[in-house]
């Protein structure tokens, strides 16, 4: 994604991984189940196969067998650093929304759980579950063990919406592949508020429904609160900023679906929730350091707008 540089802001700043936060406590449908007598710390994950449902930058998502409620992110080759500063990021910034006072508004935007990050040396990689990734995995260039992010799975958008988005953006000759094709049921739908579809995107001829960018024109035509998702964005960058004093750098806002234990009205685009994912190039900062600098204040305030437009 595209994103404007931010490395000419406080000198102060300090990667994550100097960070060391505490443990975030795992909600009640987090990702690991406690271990119990009968049951393995490493869960038998390996009864069936792991399935690949995403990618990005630094690693390849696979939802992991007999746990419907976790995935894992698998590093590439020389990435394992970036996993663990996304791993550090993402527990900071959860940490920090726990320990928010009762009396403070919930975020509109959702936050997955995240669980553990695994070293290419954990007990977690057994041949017996090595075995048990795509045999593609190996081949397309990720030996394995790698590091392993586990955290909180997204579903997908409802299949309606789905649907919609096929009927409007996809060329007609292209509609029924697209919906045959089991990969794009693991629909995530990046949101990009600043920018409004070119020419050419709008006759592309490989639509696809993973990773999907929906521009603000598409979102004005389907008749989505714009505002809203602005105002949830707002409040996500927000809490990263002055809550946790990370810059929210090349983080992810996408529409996905909702927990199964959500049972909110319906909204907007119906059964679609808003989630900030990918924290693997935030930084951070210490507050008395920076405000300290003369006109250091401005500065972080003009990086802050310009995250907010290129999120």
């Amino acid at each position: 994604m595209g994103t404007p540089n931010l490395n000419h802001g406080p000198k102060h700043r300090q990667s994550l991984s100097a960070r060391n936060p505490p443990p975030l406590p795992l909600p009640p449908n987090a990702c690991q189940q406690p271990p119990t007598p009968n049951r393995q710390r490493h869960p038998p994950w390996n009864r069936t196969t792991f399935r690949k449902i995403g990618f990005g930058q630094c690693g390849l998502i696979f939802t992991i067998p007999n746990q419907p409620s976790t995935v894992i992110k698998v590093a590439r080759p020389h990435f394992t650093f970036s996993l663990e500063s996304d791993h550090k990021a993402h527990t900071l910034l959860s940490t920090t929304i726990s320990h928010r006072p009762p009396s403070s508004l919930s975020l509109h935007a959702q936050i997955p759980s995240v669980s553990s990050f695994l070293p290419s040396s954990s007990p977690f990689w057994t041949p017996q579950t090595i075995a048990s990734f795509p045999p593609t995995v190996a081949s397309t260039g990720f030996p394995l063990p790698s590091a392993g992010l586990l955290s909180e799975y997204i579903p997908p958008l409802p299949l309606p919406v789905r649907e919609a988005i096929i009927s409007l953006y996809c060329p007609a000759e292209r509609q029924q592949a697209v919906r045959n094709d089991e990969g794009n049921g693991d629909c995530l739908v990046r949101v990009y508020l600043g920018r409004r579809r070119t020419e050419a995107a709008k006759k592309a001829a490989n639509f696809g429904l993973r990773n999907y960018n929906l521009c603000l024109d598409q979102m004005l035509n389907l008749g989505l609160s714009v505002g809203k998702y602005a105002e949830a964005m707002g409040e996500a960058l927000a809490e990263m900023h002055f809550g946790a004093g990370m810059d929210g750098f090349d983080v992810e806002f996408v529409l996905g679906g909702r927990r199964q234990d959500d049972e909110r009205a319906e909204g907007g685009l119906r059964g679609a929730e808003m989630w900030v994912l990918d924290f693997n190039l935030c930084s951070v900062w210490e507050w008395e350091v920076v405000m300290r600098q003369e006109g250091m204040a401005g500065v972080l305030v003009e990086q802050w707008v310009h995250a907010f437009f290129w999120e």
